[in-house]
């Protein structure tokens, strides 16, 4: 099985579902890339969770570490102040198996993996605000690498070979 229909196959879980989560989730699900079976979230609080709940048609908890042990996938995406709280909570499950892909602006690798000791393979996702129509720039930092990709994401989803995980 190649690195793609690993990925098609994962469960994914998304800590915080504001708008650039929300619309990757979108993207994930109308690409067919996956089902939406295959997706659960959470938000801090249980504030408008069953509207977000039927608006992106996946389950949404406030449990973060149930998230984490149901998850292959765990997209980190918080506000930037509540990200080291969050990693801390989380720590003590997420297993080297695990992939966590961080979209919080301003958090470097270095930083997820020194909370997380369990060394699971880290990926930084910086999207841009074109991301929230489907369309735009992805930047990708993989350890020392960085790939840009251009996409559309509600038609389909290309990773570069170097994710190999």
């Amino acid at each position: 099985m190649n690195n793609i229909e690993t990925l098609r196959n994962s469960k994914f879980g998304f800590i915080g579902c504001g708008e650039m989560a929300s619309a990757i989730i979108k993207g994930l699900i109308s690409s067919g890339f996956t089902d939406a079976k295959k997706i659960i979230a959470t938000k801090a609080t249980k504030n408008n969770i069953e509207e977000k709940s039927a608006e992106l048609g996946i389950n949404i908890f406030t449990d973060n570490k149930f998230l984490v042990k149901n998850s292959d996938v765990i997209i980190l995406s918080v506000k930037p102040k509540q990200a080291r709280s969050v990693l801390e909570e989380i720590a003590e499950d997420v297993t080297s198996e695990k992939l966590i892909v961080s979209i919080v602006a301003g958090l470097k690798t270095n930083s997820i993996e020194q909370i997380l000791l369990s060394k699971p393979h880290v990926i930084r996702v910086m999207p841009n605000t074109p991301a929230m129509v489907g369309e735009g720039v992805l930047l990708f930092e993989d350890k020392n690498s960085i790939v840009c990709c251009l996409f559309k994401l509600s038609i389909e989803i290309r990773m570069p070979s170097i994710f190999d995980f």
